[in-house]
């Protein structure tokens, strides 16, 4: 550990202000995460502002959507704020938009029936709508599904709803297009009360004659396929089907193409990309010769002149399912709505088709209940932000006790709002964050940074664990081998590598490795030791290699060298310098190649503002600069890499608790979202708890006794001390976990949660629920231990009336679910995605 007057040395030749994008002046973190990116594109040097509509009415799924003139019009669908399947989470909203006048906001329209996944379609200047699936049950009561036979007509000249002949069978989960004049459905199930599992696919598709709307529904010929979750699109006077999920539960990529001349089906050319569930919860649609669909991969692809492939268009800033897409007048494609990152969505992207795709930006603002103006720890997962710590502080140096927050909260990118987390157990600044753990119970760790030590502030060498299933911080406090500020970090290989930084007065030359799941403390790699020592840089991950650029070197100069650590060779190499040397810079990775923003240089023997943004290209070895005219706002921003592209974060120092956010893509013609993150070790639940208890062994022996651990830990060691002498042996660990994953995979099981929503073992379920919420470890949820959707049915839950849920209760519960049906993040009726 540093002392507190090496810290604060440390500190005041470091921490300067600079004035933020907004004219506020700001202090911005030397601290970032960025993941591994690919494809090397060429250089941007601008960025144009995406064309993005006002957000629809409601963050919804499962809605539906056209296009009538120049309005763009939605229709219900799942709201995400209300949990559960109850007619109290349909969407209220029938609204429309002007395309043409990019000053208009949504427009509220007389409502019909409510529904989630009902198909919506517009014909000679009238919005139709058919189907959808409504519930009999309000929230907190028991499921009652009812997918309707609705079918009625909007006029919107005279702005009122007109009844039409019905369905012959309920429908739900259904899609329809309009060809010609006719309007078709295809897909679905008849879904009704609580069951799901027997619920009839339809294995009909039906037509009926706009032109006549006295008419009546007609059978055309018995289509190849029995899907729901799938879309319908018109084409070339053609009916196009795309994607979905079979009967047996398995997602298809295949097109079905119904020829109405002929009253035949062909097949058409699969749907593009790899992903399994690439055709499941897409949506599409066909205007002027042209064909268009997105899905979970986020790129919206074009139907080939040829009709034979599926040719990418561009990708959207946000993956989404559960969506809807439409063309405006002037033939840009328009996205709206849907499930992106764990989250419902009610913002909407417009792609110009017409043009090449060109590097595209959003900008947004947020507000936050936090204090901290500056130097948080910043970490990507997903579409979520974290952000952990800081300062609260405008004026510069100011390390008072009372200046260093505690505060943590999660940014949804995606969703653009956030969530309080659990304060943490120890304030600090500048730390670093990463992600580690089994995918079922990862956490995040915040290593080392700022704060106060004692009686003084200096160096952290504290790692603080936060869980997130169970949205808690881990008691035990683990530690670095000695304290460290200054610092950069990164994850190769689920190991972190702590590269630099500052120790003590000197700076550090050794390089730290760790892996958290071993239990064992952080050792020393002498071949990766930092060959030019330096703190206060810029670090990120590209290609499986990390760079570290800039920072302050010996006698505080500032560093105008670039290095890469190759981790098969074990081996630094000095790659090109940068035009501009600069301390406190970011670092982050997109389209394969390194973004140097922000920052400070010498000028005139004074620090100021570095406001260039470069790029380094790995296959080149240069530098070339980027962004010029958005360059001198964005520099004053922290950057972070955002699958595949760059984020732009910054609190704003003059109105506490007001977030920015500027998304850029520099390759939007690039299908995908660059490399995904490597996927964490799967381990059962028995060997999760095992890795745990095996990092509470203080002293190494393989026991764990009860005055090891906090009180957290102690019933449980109690249930697992067999023989009762006051501690946890590894064989009583082995002993009691084994039993632990026998239970999960007992032969009662019924397999992972299927698409019918409530299916799965029970046993296993409980296990689960128990491993998120019992904190005491005590086998019962009690108190603030029952999540708020048990809460509200805790008199139905807790059959012996003891305020509290035990695994009995528990087991009962999820036995009771199985059979429930559509999931309330229905596309088109599908369950909630995962």
């Amino acid at each position: 550990m540093i002392d507190g007057r090496a810290a604060n040395a440390d500190i005041h030749t470091l921490y300067r202000p600079n004035c933020s994008p907004w004219g506020h002046t700001v202090h911005r973190p030397h601290f970032l995460i960025a993941v591994i990116a690919a494809f090397a594109v060429g250089l941007p040097t601008s960025a144009e502002a995406a064309k993005d509509l006002p957000p629809i009415p409601e963050a919804v799924s499962s809605f539906g959507a056209t296009v009538v003139g120049n309005h763009a019009y939605i229709f219900g669908g799942h709201m995400g704020r209300v949990p559960g399947n109850s007619k109290d989470g349909l969407s209220p909203h029938f609204a429309r938009i002007d395309l043409t006048d990019p000053g208009k906001e949504w427009e509220s329209l007389p409502m019909h029936e409510s529904s989630q996944s009902p198909g919506l379609v517009g014909w000679n200047g009238k919005v139709y709508r058919v189907g959808g699936l409504s519930f009999r049950n309000s929230k907190g009561e028991d499921t009652a599904f009812n997918s309707l036979a609705t079918f009625a007509v909007f006029d919107p000249a005279t702005k009122a709803w007109t009844e039409l002949e019905p369905l012959p069978v309920p429908r739900s989960s259904l899609d329809a297009a309009v060809v010609d004049g006719k309007l078709y459905v295809v897909g679905g199930w008849n879904l009704q009360e609580a069951e799901a599992q027997s619920a009839p696919w339809h294995e009909e598709a039906l037509v009926f004659d706009l032109s006549n709307e006295k008419g009546s529904w007609k059978t055309i010929a018995k289509p190849p396929f029995k899907t729901r979750a799938l879309a319908a699109a018109a084409h070339n006077h053609k009916l196009y089907v795309l994607g979905g999920m079979h009967s047996t539960n398995q997602t298809t990529k295949d097109v079905h193409v119904y020829d109405p001349k002929t009253d035949t089906w062909t097949p058409g050319p699969e749907l593009a990309g790899a992903d399994q569930f690439g055709g499941f919860a897409i949506a599409a649609f066909g205007s002027e010769g042209k064909l268009y669909y997105s899905g979970g991969s986020g790129t919206v692809y074009e139907l080939s002149e040829k009709g034979d492939r599926w040719n990418p268009v561009e990708r959207l800033l946000f993956s989404r399912m559960f969506h809807r897409l439409v063309v405006g007048p002037n033939g840009d494609v328009i996205v709206l709505g849907g499930v992106g990152g764990r989250t419902y969505l009610s913002n909407v992207e417009s792609v110009e088709v017409a043009q090449k795709p060109a590097t595209k930006r959003s900008e947004w603002s947020v507000e936050f209940p936090g204090r901290a103006r500056h130097s948080q720890a910043l970490l990507v997962s997903g579409t979520t932000l974290y952000a952990f710590g800081g300062n609260s502080s405008t004026a510069p140096h100011d390390f008072e006790k009372e200046n260093f927050c505690n505060e943590a909260f999660a940014f949804d990118l995606a969703g653009r709002k956030v969530e309080t987390l659990e304060p943490m157990p120890h304030p600090m600044q500048s730390g670093a964050a990463f992600l580690a753990g089994p995918r079922i119970d990862q956490s995040v760790y915040l290593v080392g940074g700022l704060g106060p030590n004692s009686e003084k502030v200096g160096a952290l060498d504290l790692v603080q664990q936060y869980r997130l299933r169970s949205k808690s911080w881990f008691e035990e406090t683990k530690h670095l081998p000695a304290g460290r500020s200054m610092f950069n970090l990164a994850v190769h290989d689920r190991m972190a590598w702590i590269f630099g930084g500052s120790a003590g007065r000197e700076l550090a030359t050794q390089t730290w490795t760790w892996d958290p799941q071993s239990g064992q403390d952080a050792e020393v790699v002498e071949q990766a030791a930092i060959p030019t020592p330096r703190r206060s840089f810029g670090g990120t991950m590209l290609g499986g290699k990390y760079y570290a650029v800039g920072g302050l070197g010996e006698k505080t100069s500032i560093l105008p060298t670039a290095s890469v650590f190759d981790f098969k060779t074990m081996q630094w190499t000095d790659i090109a310098s940068p035009k501009h040397a600069r301390v406190f810079p970011n670092l982050a990775a997109a389209g394969g190649k390194l973004y140097l923003s922000g920052g400070f240089a010498k000028v005139d023997g004074h620090f100021a503002s570095a406001t260039a943004i470069e790029v380094y290209d790995p296959e080149s070895n240069t530098w070339s600069v980027a962004f010029e005219e958005l360059a001198p706002r964005l520099a004053r921003m922290s950057l972070v890499s955002l699958q595949d592209r760059l984020l732009f974060y910054s609190v704003d120092a003059d109105k506490a608790g007001l977030a920015h956010f500027v998304l850029i893509d520099p390759n939007p013609q690039t299908v995908g979202y660059g490399e995904a993150p490597a996927q964490p070790e799967e381990r059962s639940a028995g060997a999760e708890l095992a890795a745990q208890l095996k990092a509470l062994d203080k002293n190494g022996d393989g026991n764990v006794a009860a005055d090891e651990v906090g009180e957290r830990y102690k019933r449980l060691i109690a249930r697992i001390d067999a023989n009762k002498d006051g501690s946890a042996s590894a064989e009583e660990i082995a002993a009691f976990t084994k039993a632990e994953d026998e239970k999960a995979a007992s032969p009662t099981a019924g397999g992972p949660r299927g698409a019918g929503g409530g299916g799965g073992d029970p046993t296993a379920m409980v296990t689960r629920t128990l491993e998120e919420n019992d904190k005491d470890r005590d086998g019962v949820l009690k108190e603030d231990e029952i999540p708020a959707r048990m809460k509200n049915n805790l008199e139905r839950i807790d059959t012996n009336k003891d305020g509290a849920i035990d695994r009995a209760e528990l087991e009962a519960m999820f036995k009771s679910f199985r059979g429930r049906g559509e999931g309330r993040g229905t596309g088109a009726g599908a369950s909630r995605p995962n």
